[in-house]
């Protein structure tokens, strides 16, 4: 008996911003490609295959405790590309559970 079970193709996570217009020019300036809905209620950016959508969120406390992981094939790689835009930017960490991540500085520009 074969898994019939339906691919599941992409999952785009939905990330609360106080300040739409902000965050957006935030991950344009990180390379990636935004727009916007007329009154920046709602937000999109998109690198590649990966899109980011942001809602308009007057909780602060709610924007900067909403996050999500983004795989990528060479962290090393993109850390150097990102540490141009981000020159505060923080090493590449290993975890002990053997992920290799970028701290939650980018985390902070959706509040």
């Amino acid at each position: 008996m074969t898994d019939t079970k339906p691919r599941l193709s992409k999952a785009i996570p939905i990330l609360a911003s106080t300040d739409i217009a902000r965050t957006l020019d935030f991950y344009r300036g990180l390379g990636f490609k935004a727009r916007h809905v007329e009154d920046f209620s709602y937000g999109m950016a998109a690198w590649g295959d990966v899109e980011l959508h942001f809602w308009s969120c007057a909780d602060k406390y709610i924007a900067e405790n909403t996050s999500c992981y983004i795989r990528v094939d060479d962290i090393d790689a993109l850390h150097a590309v990102l540490k141009g835009a981000l020159p505060e930017l923080q090493d590449v960490s290993r975890t002990a559970w053997g992920t290799a991540e970028i701290a939650s500085s980018i985390r902070m520009a959706t509040c």
